[in-house]
Parts: C-alpha cells; sequence; structure tokens
C-alpha cells in the first residue's frame, strides 16, 4: 500500500502542472571535486538550485580561463513525510586553458546567483598529491638535437580507475616529420599508488633548425564517480567524463655542424652495409650476369633519408642498376631505415675482376664525431664465356660443309663425252648419236650440280640455326629444369645464356633486351615480376616460371618456323 501511494503522489507530479518556485539569490550553491590541479587536467563542477526551473544559468563567462568539455543537467524529486521537494542539477567538466590562479566566476540563473571558487592550476603536468586518479607524463630522449636527427617523445597517461570510452587527438607537430614507434600499457607504482600506465613513444624529425614546438595531446575517457549523488539514478549517464592533457614541449634544434659541409648528412646512432650475391662462388663468365644487392641501414633515421650507393666505374663490366628499395621499421626507441639496391653486373673480359670498396661517413649522433662505415672491396675470376665458344662450333662455315658433301661429276663426264664426239667423228650416225648422249649428259650434270647447291644451302642454314643445335637444347631443357624446380635465382642467368644461343645475339645481357628483341611485352612484364620476386624475396610459384618457359618455348618454335622456311627456299641460280 506504501508502494502504491508513493507512486500516486510521484504520478501526480508529473502530471499537475508545477508551482511556480521564486528562488533566492543565495539558493544556487556551486562547488567543485578538487580546488588544484595539474595542468591540462580536468575538474568538475556543480551547481544545486532547489527546485525546478526550465532555463540554464549563463555559462558564458566560463570560457575565459577554461573550456567546458561536457554539460549534464539533472533533475530530481523526493517524498518524505507527505512532504515533497524538487532539485536541479548541473554537472559541468571543465579544462583550463591555462596555469596559475583562476576563478570560477559567480553564475546565474533568474534571481539566483552562485558563489565564486578560486582555482589553483599547477604548471606540472601532475600535482603532488599523492591521490591522484589520473595525470599524465611528458619525456623526451634529449633537450636538443641536430635538424634531421631523431628525436623520441615519450607520452604517458597514469589512471587509477578504469577508462571506459578511452581515446586521444592525433599528435601533430607543425615542421617535423612523425613517426609512431609504440604503444604498450603497464603498471606501475608512485608514491605507494599502483598505476596503470598507457604509454606511447614516437619518433620525430625535425627539418629545419630553430625551435620546434610540440603540443600537448588530449586524452579522454569515463571514470565512475563515487561521489555522484545521482550515479544510479536512471536519468543520470553512466560514469564520470574526464580529460586530460599532456605538458607542451619546446625543442632547441641545432643546424648542421660546419663540418658537414660538401657531406651526406646522415645523423645516425649506426650505420651498416652488407651485401648478397646470387652466386656462391668467386668464378664469373663472360658476358653471364650476376646480381649484387647491397643493404644500407641506419639506425634513428628513416629509409628516405638514405644517400644512393655508388656504381662501379670499370671498362671490363657492364653495370644495370635496378629500382632502389626503401623500407622502414621500428622498435621500441627506435627508427631503422633501409635502401636496399641491386644490380645486374656483366663481366666483358677475362681475368681478374675487383669491385671496389664502398664508404659511408655519417655523424655519431652518441659520441658527436664523424664516422666511417666500409663494405669491402671483393675480387672475382673472370673466364671466358662457354655460351660462344658453342655457338661458333655450331655454326658450320660454308668450307666445313663443302669438305662433307659430296662433290658432283660434272667435270669428268664432260671431258668423257669431248672424248666420244673426237673418236666417233667419222660416222655421220655415231656422230650424232654421241652429240646427242653429250647434251643428255650436260643436262643430267647441271641438274645434279643445282641439286647440290641447294642440298649444300639447306644443310647449312639448318647448322646456322641455333633452334637445331644441341646446345640451345640443352640449355633449353636446362631452363625447363630450373622452373620446375622453382629456382628464380638461377632462372635469370638461364633465360640470357640460352637467348644468346637460340637468336645468335651475343649483345643480349639482361632480360629487358631480350625482351626489347623479341618485341614482347607480355614477356617483358613477366621478366620484372621475375626479378622483383627475386629482389623482395617474395612467392613466385613454379607454375608461373612455367608460364615462362612456355611463353619462351613460342618463341624459339617461331624462329625455328622462320629458319626452316628460309632453308628450304629455292636459291637463285645466279647469286647477286
Amino acid at each position: 500500500m506504501v508502494f502504491c501511494r508513493q507512486f500516486f503522489i510521484l504520478l501526480m507530479v508529473l502530471v499537475l502542472p508545477a508551482s511556480p518556485v521564486t528562488a533566492q539569490p543565495d539558493e544556487l550553491h556551486a562547488e567543485v571535486d578538487r580546488t588544484r590541479i595539474g595542468s591540462g587536467e580536468t575538474l568538475t563542477v556543480t551547481l544545486r538550485y532547489p527546485g525546478q526551473i526550465r532555463e540554464d544559468p549563463d555559462f558564458s563567462s566560463l570560457k575565459k580561463d577554461f573550456e567546458i568539455l561536457s554539460n549534464q543537467r539533472q533533475s530530481q524529486f523526493s517524498l518524505s513525510s507527505g512532504a515533497m521537494s524538487s532539485e536541479t542539477t548541473w554537472r559541468l567538466t571543465l579544462l583550463p586553458v591555462r596555469s596559475g590562479d583562476l576563478l570560477i566566476p559567480s553564475l546565474r540563473v533568474k534571481q539566483a546567483v552562485s558563489n565564486a571558487i578560486a582555482i589553483t592550476v599547477d604548471e606540472s603536468s601532475r600535482a603532488d598529491t599523492p591521490d591522484r586518479q589520473l595525470y599524465t607524463e611528458t619525456l623526451l630522449d634529449n633537450d636538443s638535437v641536430f635538424v634531421q636527427e631523431q628525436l623520441v617523445l615519450t607520452l604517458r597517461l597514469y589512471t587509477t580507475v578504469s577508462l571506459q570510452d578511452f581515446q586521444s587527438t592525433e599528435l601533430e607537430v607543425p615542421g617535423a616529420r612523425l613517426i609512431k614507434l609504440s604503444s604498450t600499457q603497464f603498471q606501475k607504482s608512485v608514491a605507494g599508488v599502483n598505476y596503470t600506465v598507457v604509454e606511447t613513444k614516437f619518433a620525430l624529425f625535425a627539418d629545419q633548425s630553430g625551435d620546434l614546438v610540440i603540443p600537448p595531446v588530449r586524452f579522454s575517457g569515463t571514470i565512475p564517480d563515487p561521489r555522484d549523488p545521482y550515479g544510479s539514478s536512471f536519468f543520470s549517464r553512466r560514469g564520470k567524463p574526464v580529460v586530460v592533457q599532456s605538458e607542451q614541449k619546446t625543442v632547441a634544434i641545432k643546424a648542421r655542424p660546419a663540418s658537414a659541409a660538401g657531406r651526406e648528412w646522415l645523423p645516425s646512432k649506426g650505420v651498416s652495409l652488407a651485401e648478397k650475391w646470387s652466386t656462391s662462388t668467386r668464378q664469373l663468365t663472360v658476358g653471364e650476369p650476376v646480381t649484387r644487392t647491397i643493404t644500407l641501414t641506419a639506425q634513428g633515421l628513416t629509409g628516405a633519408q638514405l644517400p644512393p650507393l655508388p656504381l662501379p666505374a670499370d671498362t671490363e663490366l657492364r653495370t644495370y642498376a635496378d629500382q632502389p628499395r626503401i623500407e622502414d621499421s621500428v622498435t621500441a626507441d627506435n627508427v631503422v631505415g633501409q635502401r636496399i639496391e641491386s644490380f645486374a653486373l656483366v663481366p666483358t673480359e677475362p681475368g681478374t675482376l675487383t669491385i671496389p670498396s664502398i664508404d659511408i661517413t655519417w655523424w655519431d649522433t652518441q659520441t658527436g664525431a664523424w664516422r666511417e662505415t666500409t663494405l669491402e672491396e671483393t675480387t672475382f675470376t673472370v673466364v671466358a664465356g662457354t655460351a660462344t665458344a658453342n655457338l661458333e662450333g655450331a655454326v658450320a662455315t660454308p668450307e666445313e660443309a663443302g669438305q662433307n658433301s659430296p662433290q658432283p661429276t660434272v667435270d669428268s663426264t664432260a671431258i668423257g663425252a669431248k672424248t666420244s664426239i673426237a673418236n666417233l667423228s667419222a660416222s655421220p650416225l655415231l656422230l650424232t648419236l654421241a652429240i646427242s648422249n653429250g647434251i643428255f649428259m650436260l643436262c643430267s650434270a647441271l641438274f645434279a650440280f643445282l641439286w647440290w647447291r641447294t642440298r649444300r644451302s639447306s644443310v647449312t642454314a639448318e647448322r646456322k640455326d641455333p633452334v637445331a643445335t644441341p646446345r640451345e637444347q640443352e640449355l633449353f631443357t636446362r631452363l625447363q629444369q630450373l622452373a620446375n624446380n622453382g629456382d628464380r635465382g638461377a632462372m635469370r642467368a638461364a633465360i640470357v645464356r640460352w637467348a644468346r644461343v637460340n637468336w645468335a645475339k651475343k649483345d643480349l645481357l639482361t632480360l629487358q633486351e631480350i625482351a626489347d628483341y623479341a618485341k614482347d611485352e607480355t614477356l617483358a612484364r613477366s621478366f620484372r615480376e621475375l626479378d622483383a620476386c627475386l629482389y623482395n624475396d617474395s612467392n613466385h610459384s613454379p607454375s608461373q616460371l612455367q608460364q615462362l618457359v612456355q611463353r619462351l618455348d613460342g618463341h624459339r618454335r617461331k624462329k625455328h618456323e622462320q629458319s626452316a622456311d628460309k632453308s628450304f627456299a629455292l636459291q637463285p641460280l645466279y647469286p647477286q
């Protein structure tokens, strides 16, 4: 019965029009959760009005020293000893815009005026009170760095309560490039209080000398508020919105030292050079390419800051550079930049070939001195190309073909015919028969000569056709085996060796030259994919390699058919 009575009274209050309430000037009361806060922290202001009112106080005077992050309005009804009372409450979350002694001014609603409250905002991001629920910390690994030198910024958020809907603003630093290094969470005890710490690290690279201003980052979320008397009310939001800001920092960026004039400027903690060859031996073959991959790695620099590597200047070596690869990776405290360059090297003469050393000069940011990293020189023994020798041996010269071909008997037959005519000149009948026989033999000899000439040209053409040579077949079979095994590293050189024999062109030295000679854009695209897989260590399935071999087989068959048509064509009787 008591519940029904209370429900009826509440229903009457909601349905019947509320009687006007006249508030006295001292009936608007203001209070704050803290009067001393750290820079970048928020505070909560609560205004209570004893009664129901439709209007809101004028909050514009707060905007001089504070940013209003949220404004919640609540109404509460209560019934005690048959008497009904109500209250209107405003809860504002404020963020100070500056540090020092601030004042929350008196606020007015109708005739009611609130009390003013003094607030102290410390310069430090964390006040000295040990029971703080939320605060930030901003750390730099250096107070001053050189231009383009890495600067590590660490932002930490300390909290003793669980945060809901946690988020932070994006850090943007004008005049600097920014790379996020890590984001971690761990536990830490401060003055005997256990905190959950959310830590984020950034690497900054200033583009020019001068003062670099790092603006604050805002962290926001919702935490439970045990002092909220309406926390369990149906009309109340769950939790208390909070916002804190990191401390603004200014860093002095120094210009390059005077000794850097005329040098590559690489301010780093460490620089290394490494190389990888497509062959494991120290012996090369004239005309056969070998791939050299050099990796330049720098601690505390991005890959885009690393310079191009020098090409060897040697008349005994042709060098074809591939597109460089630029990569960046991060550790907990560092950016690691890499520049990866690949070169196809083709020796042109037999003998001893020395690839010169590569020297990289860089500025050691830890010792403040110049240092040099060297990739030692490499020496190879270059032997004559076997593909060239086999190609020349496979093509028979006209003299060699003539020694192995049957010689016609034109001269002896003609002499026999002349002798018979001389011996039978006394007899007209025999003379007539002899002349007829001689003409027949001359015609037969001429036909035999033409047949021999055509056959000799055909044999020579067949021997000049690389498709028909055992060497070409051997190289192509080897190419098929490498494709079946998925050996991408060996296929590049094998394709070049086969193409030089197939088309009998010694100047085909690179895959691009082969594709250009074949006038096949699809083949060129397949070669680029093969090179990309070789240099990037990515996957290139055996089926793709087999498709590439099939494409090459189509060109060799086309070449064979063209050579066969030329071989069996009737040669002119009188060569020009």
